[in-house]
C-alpha cells in the first residue's frame, strides 16, 4: 500500500491524517489478498484496506466490513483506480473509499468539521 500517496490525497483536501502500518490477527486467506493499514484522523482510527489483487466490488466491501468488525475499525477502501460506476456504487451505499487519482469519500470529515474545534478564519 502506498501510504505516502494516501496522505497526500488527503493533505490535498487539506485533511491531515496518519497512516501507519498496523497487524491484525485475520485469516490466512486475507492476508494473502488484501493489504492494510491504520489511519488516524481526530483522534479516531480507521482501517484502510486495499486489494492485491482486484475482484468483485461487492465481495470486496463485504469482506472488507468483517475486517473492520474484526478490527473494531470503521473502513475506508483504497483503490489504484476507480470506474465512474464504481464510483457511483461506492457513494450509493456510503462507503468511504479512496483512490490513487485523488477521489476521496470519506463521510466522518463532516462529522469532524461539525464538532467544537478551534477555527481560524481568515480576513
Amino acid at each position: 500500500m502506498n501510504i505516502k500517496k494516501i496522505i497526500s490525497i488527503f493533505q490535498s483536501f487539506y485533511i491531515n491524517v496518519s497512516v501507519e502500518k498496523i497487524a491484525l490477527t485475520l485469516p490466512i486467506s486475507f492476508e494473502k489478498r488484501y493489504q492494510y493499514a491504520k489511519m488516524k484522523f481526530h483522534k479516531e482510527s480507521f482501517l484502510l484496506i486495499k486489494e492485491k489483487r482486484r475482484g468483485s466490488l461487492n465481495s470486496f466491501v463485504t469482506q472488507a466490513r468483517n475486517m473492520g468488525e474484526k478490527a473494531s475499525m470503521d473502513v475506508i477502501l483504497v483503490f489504484s483506480k476507480l470506474s465512474d460506476i464504481e464510483k457511483k456504487q461506492l457513494l450509493q451505499a456510503r462507503v468511504p473509499f479512496v483512490d490513487f487519482k485523488g477521489n476521496l469519500f470519506f463521510p466522518p470529515l463532516g462529522l469532524a468539521l461539525n464538532a467544537n474545534d478551534d477555527v481560524e478564519v481568515f480576513k
